[in-house]
């Protein structure tokens, strides 16, 4: 008898959620805004076994190659929540923050492209409690659980939004794990449901999810030149603009954004692991491996030196180059 797809899917979360927080609510879901019913083990999209594989293998990198290559009009939430997932997982083998930020930017999306989705809510505050911002991950999940609440009273027969509604009503404590009643179980949410990172680089990535070149006009308009993550958001649009081919300019331009920011801050070594990881992405590994040496070099200096200002972001990149070390 053939596993189906949400049992193994959860076999899959439990195997790479190790050390993460339980109720973590990944699994398989079918698009809440069509009327077809859950997609079945025996149906599941023809790339959906070998996503679950790479994922279950820990592939992170292979995954995301493979699901990049999925037409972009045949993507669907289960879509956005697998890619998301391998997005961690790379986060966590490596802890390097490109793949923290492009993790939340593809959950960032699907939410744009399925706006009343319960199950990518829950995903979203899944990646938050795993990344450490809690209160952030409480609130989608409480605002998660509403929605499937509502969701169930106009279509109790949805699969989605019971196992969202079941598992959150589990991770909230609530005692009612049963069909929704007439009234909400719980407070709306905050409108504002924001996760650890800064206001205006939240707005960036959710510019950058739909239109990089409007994400730039955004971080012109707010320059904060002595802030490293300003340039190396600024360089991550960029880059974003070159791989959608919006001109070789715009690949030209992420590696000045960050020497600007080098000339700014020289003591940064956020910046020279950022143009680290913009040299490996285009493909100049031996740059990339200078950078990445100049990052460690850089950051073990300011530690030793006593430089307060950069101390949590020195110890934050010695983390990210071991991990990348320990993956060769």
């Amino acid at each position: 008898m053939r596993i189906s797809v949400i049992h193994r899917l959860a076999v899959v979360v439990l195997a790479i959620s190790c050390g993460q927080p339980r109720g973590y609510p990944s699994r398989h879901l079918s698009n809440l805004q069509s009327e077809k019913p859950p997609v079945s083990g025996n149906h599941a999209p023809p790339w959906y076994d070998e996503s679950l594989r790479l994922l279950q293998s820990g592939r992170c990198s292979e995954l995301e190659a493979f699901l990049t290559a999925v037409p972009q009009d045949r993507r669907p939430e289960d879509w956005y929540v697998l890619s998301a997932m391998g997005g961690a997982m790379c986060w966590r083998q490596t802890r390097m923050e490109k793949y923290k930020a492009a993790a939340l930017q593809v959950i960032e999306k699907g939410i744009t492209h399925y706006p009343d989705s319960a199950l990518l809510i829950a995903n979203k505050g899944a990646l938050l409690e795993g990344f450490g911002d809690v209160e952030a991950a409480s609130r989608l999940y409480r605002d998660a659980y509403r929605r499937a609440q509502e969701h169930l009273r106009s279509r109790p027969e949805s699969r989605d939004d019971r196992y969202v509604f079941d598992r959150m009503s589990k991770r909230l404590g609530l005692r009612e794990t049963g069909p929704p009643t007439s009234s909400p179980l719980l407070p709306a949410p905050a409108d504002d449901l924001v996760d650890a990172r800064p206001q205006w680089q939240q707005e960036a990535w959710r510019l950058m999810a739909n239109d990089c070149r409007a994400a730039i006009k955004y971080l012109d308009a707010k320059a904060r030149p002595s802030d490293p993550m300003w340039y190396v958001t600024y360089s991550q649009a960029d880059l974003l603009c070159w791989q959608n081919n919006f001109g070789g300019q715009f690949r030209e331009h992420e590696f000045e954004i960050l020497d600007q920011g080098l000339k700014v801050l020289p003591t940064s070594s956020r910046l020279l692991m950022s143009k680290a990881e913009a040299y490996e992405t285009v493909g100049d590994q031996g740059s990339a491996n200078q950078y990445y040496d100049a990052a460690r070099t850089r950051a073990q200096a300011n530690i030793t030196n006593g430089n307060r200002a950069a101390g949590f972001e020195d110890k934050e990149v010695l983390e990210e180059l071991r991990r990348r070390r320990k993956q060769q």
